[in-house]
């Protein structure tokens, strides 16, 4: 793709506001009426000067702002000149004809236009206004590539296994001034910033209630803690009884407090540690897991749910964990199913939690259970959230099926609630984590991201049935998506995913750029991809850095195994023993 043509194509799916031009600045005279200036002015005025100086002894070192060669090295045009050269010789201020054209006619990371097109105004501009330099490891695609990483398709759908929304920064002050300030102070002054964490807390409740629904009521450091039946028993003993529920709790009696244990659904993914180990899908796991094991609710016949469900509670169960979409293969609950789940439930007050830990956002909806073909049912009245919403734990749903029994309608008491519970702790969370969620959650609010997964999904799905994956095969929901490892290996190209066993899951940004089917069809799937690949591939190598991930498995890539240069991405040893053979070889 020429300069100019991806200069257009960057415009087309990033709109900004021009905010004004800039050019080489060059010295000026000061009027006599200026030059009484006060002491503090003249001294900005002195460091802009010895800055004007020092970028005019790096004159002579000018690099290309595109590919990063020395002006001086440029080639003579030939028929044997490489694209690389032409390139060069475009950015450096000439067109096919030996004319002077085709520089940036603006700046890729402000969208500030350029008055002087020279490279002198490109450099200067990056150095004074960026603080960034050019060289040959360093041109402008990379200075955008690091400003504004979201507006980039990306060939990473792993996403350290779904930890990940977006690619931009969730705490800029672009995001939300608040946001921003708060990060500022925890950098600059992280003892000052403990006089506004009960503030940090009450906006970020704020926003989780306003997008989701639902009150967050435990925080811990990893979703797995949030499953624990101790946990869970204190945090569903706390609820049931606040001063305006009067008699017993009405979900399980004192005896179940001795040793509780919960239900679960078949096929469930389990946990790292804990209880809800016994039923891990990782092998590795399963010697970790103590506790009572969890019971297990089969679904494939929905007319047997009701007796399950009734049989685990009078085993002692406290509640019961389901997934919307089952972690382990991707399989979505049969709505039918879900219906009983809930009836049950709800007949026998077994309090009915819900992992979204992996679902958040991706499938459509705030949470999986809130679209529209489940929630006609009814609400589970627990949520367990986690990985990309930036904090993990439980939420409240004051609607759900057994939470209404409570008569729990205040909005004022709902919160005294949670917060009686946050009190037992020494913080509720540190406030990195409640910002970095705080900025998400308001970045999925205002971006539409449920309504960007929606689209994200069908693209991708689309993209792999013409990679001879048929849909059917793809499981999930959505922008979450399931593919055997099988069907993974057969797709020619390669993106990295993350494992599960038997399958590979997908998790792809909710960055506008992946509702672009043009742009992902040029620079992730098929033979148009493979320029981009190599800038990736170069942009990684200046880094220091490659994909961990075999594009094939999920797995880790072993420890010293080289990345593809040419589709970027690698694969293990057990999946590619020896040399690897690029599946885009014959495209190049």
């Amino acid at each position: 793709m020429s300069p100019v043509t991806r200069q257009s194509a960057k415009r087309a799916h990033r709109p900004r506001q021009v905010r004004g031009k800039i050019h080489c600045l060059a010295p000026k005279k000061q009027p006599e009426s200026e030059r009484s200036i006060s002491s503090s002015l003249q001294r900005n005025a002195l460091q802009r000067k010895k800055n004007r100086e020092s970028f005019k002894v790096r004159l002579s070192e000018h690099y290309c702002p595109h590919c990063g060669r020395r002006c001086s090295e440029r080639e003579s045009r030939s028929e044997e000149q490489t694209v690389i050269a032409k390139l060069c010789n475009l950015y450096s201020g000439e067109d096919e004809a030996g004319e002077p054209g085709n520089l940036l006619e603006s700046c890729l990371v402000c969208c500030r236009e350029f008055l002087t097109r020279t490279i002198d105004a490109i450099h200067f501009h990056c150095t004074t206004d960026h603080r960034e330099t050019i060289d040959s490891t360093h041109t402008v695609d990379d200075i955008d590539r690091e400003r504004c990483p979201d507006e980039y398709p990306d060939l990473d759908f792993h996403n350290s296994f779904g930890s990940f929304l977006t690619r931009k920064n969730p705490v800029l002050d672009t995001v939300d001034q608040d946001v921003g300030r708060y990060w500022a102070l925890l950098n600059n002054s992280p003892t000052m910033l403990q006089h506004h964490i009960h503030a940090i807390g009450d906006r970020y409740r704020e926003a989780f209630r306003h997008f989701f629904t639902a009150e967050p009521i435990s925080l811990h450091g990893h979703v797995s803690d949030a499953s624990n039946p101790a946990l869970l028993t204190s945090l569903i003993s706390h609820v049931a009884s606040p001063p305006s529920v009067s008699g017993s709790n009405p979900f399980f009696g004192e005896e179940n407090k001795a040793s509780p244990c919960v239900a679960i659904l078949e096929g469930s993914y389990g946990a790292g540690y804990g209880p809800l180990a016994h039923e891990s899908v990782l092998e590795f796991v399963r010697p970790l897991a103590n506790g009572r094991k969890p019971i297990v609710i089969q679904t494939h016949n929905a007319a047997k749910i009701d007796d399950q469900v009734r049989k685990a509670k009078d085993m002692g169960s406290v509640a019961l964990i389901a997934e919307i979409v089952r972690a382990r293969d991707g399989v979505v609950i049969n709505q039918t199913a879900w219906k009983h789940l809930l009836r049950a439930c709800k007949k026998y007050s077994l309090v009915l939690i819900v992992d979204e830990a992996l679902t958040a956002i991706r499938c459509g909806a705030p949470f999986a259970y809130q679209l529209p073909q489940f929630q006609k049912h009814g609400l589970p009245d627990l949520v367990l959230f986690g990985k990309a919403v930036k904090t993990n734990g439980i939420a409240v749903e004051w609607r759900g099926i057994n939470m209404q029994k409570l008569g729990i309608t205040d909005s004022e008491e709902r919160l005294f609630i949670a917060l009686e519970w946050q009190e037992r702790l020494t913080e509720m969370a540190p406030a990195a984590s409640l910002l970095a969620s705080w900025g998400t959650i308001v970045l999925a609010g205002k971006e539409q991201w449920p309504q960007r997964a929606c689209e994200i999904g069908r693209i991708l799905r689309d993209l792999i049935d013409s990679e001879g994956v048929e849909s059917s095969r793809i499981g999930g929901l959505h922008s979450l998506l399931y593919l055997h490892v099988q069907d993974q290996a057969r797709i020619v190209s390669p993106v990295m995913g993350a494992n599960a066993g038997k399958y590979v899951r997908w998790f792809p940004t909710m960055d506008a750029v992946m509702t672009s089917e043009e742009e992902l069809r040029s620079k992730v799937f098929g033979s148009d991809s493979i320029g981009h690949r190599r800038d990736v591939s170069a942009y990684l190598t200046s880094q220091g850095v490659q994909l961990g991930f075999c594009s094939r498995c999920g797995q880790a890539v072993e420890a010293g195994r080289p990345s593809c240069q040419l589709c970027v991405v690698g694969t293990c040893e057990e999946c590619e023993p020896g040399e690897h053979v690029c599946p885009m070889a014959g495209m190049s």
